[in-house]
């Protein structure tokens, strides 16, 4: 087993047997992180999985997730095998709801081992909707900070960008304001692949 891929099962068996206490009687499967482990161009980091992500075990496969890598090819070029994807929180919540402040900041530590097992090359981080904005420390929702560059953001040395949620886009519309600024993200996010 390369060392990449030894330092995520320790961190998912990590998560997974330290936050029983949260997620642990939800009843659904974990879902990992999925992608290009060695020196990905870009890491996209999610809220948490849904009904086909739960069923397929990876991050990114439903219809929001098919939108995401359509555009993202588009954009930037980019495919789904260039890229490492995942959640911040690995488990389908219940009632398919957001997560909680608490499991959030719960998750977080554990997506930070991730990223750093897979992110060596210090690619371009892109945290889709309010839930990973929360990793940011950042009260206010995506909205306020929608395509804005939060590079070398504080202690952590890591270069992000912040942009809608595929799912929200899909909602108002592949001709909205929204999908058009969610293109231009994407782009800029492809611009910077390491």
């Amino acid at each position: 087993m390369g060392k990449r891929k030894q330092e995520l099962a320790e961190v998912y068996s990590d998560y997974k047997s330290e936050l029983a206490y949260l997620f642990g009687d939800w009843g659904t499967p974990f879902v990992p992180g999925a992608g290009k482990r060695k020196d990905p161009a870009g890491i996209i980091v999610g809220e948490a999985p849904g009904a086909l992500e739960e069923k397929h075990g990876a991050p990114f496969v439903g219809k929001s997730g098919q939108f995401l890598f359509e555009t993202l090819n588009a954009e930037a070029a980019l495919d789904r095998c260039d890229v490492w994807t995942t959640n911040v929180v690995k488990y389908r919540p219940d009632g398919n709801r957001t997560p909680t402040d608490e499991e959030i900041e719960a998750a977080t530590p554990y997506l930070g081992r991730e990223l750093k097992a897979v992110g060596r090359n210090s690619p371009p981080v892109l945290l889709v909707g309010t839930v990973a904005t929360k990793l940011l420390g950042l009260d206010q929702g995506v909205g306020y900070w929608q395509g804005q560059y939060m590079g070398q953001y504080e202690k952590t040395g890591w270069v992000f960008y912040i942009t809608w949620h595929p799912a929200y886009v899909l909602r108002r519309g592949k001709d909205s304001d929204a999908a058009e600024q969610f293109r231009k993200v994407l782009r800029i996010f492809g611009e910077q692949q390491a």
